[in-house]
């Protein structure tokens, strides 16, 4: 896994359409879904799914994002308080 997919992965789910993602990244749209599909081989798991045109993170990577926005915000704090 490489940081580039990575932060592919998350342009996408947060403008939930590729071609969004993309021009924000200045990217061709074809570059950011073969690193979609590359990441999803790799973990051996869907990330995505498509509804018409727009990209939705499957529910179990909604719940990972979600963690990972929580514990942004509360790492910092445990960090603080037990220096």
């Amino acid at each position: 896994m490489k940081l580039d997919q990575l932060t592919y992965f998350l342009a996408v789910a947060r403008y939930q359409h590729v071609g969004k993602a993309a021009k924000s990244l200045h990217i061709s749209p074809s570059a950011i879904s073969h690193c979609l599909r590359s990441l999803e081989e790799e973990l051996q798991c869907a990330l995505v799914e498509q509804r018409g045109r727009n990209i939705f993170v499957t529910e179990a990577v909604s719940s990972i994002l979600k963690l990972r926005a929580s514990l942004s915000t509360v790492v910092p704090l445990v960090l603080f308080l037990y220096k």
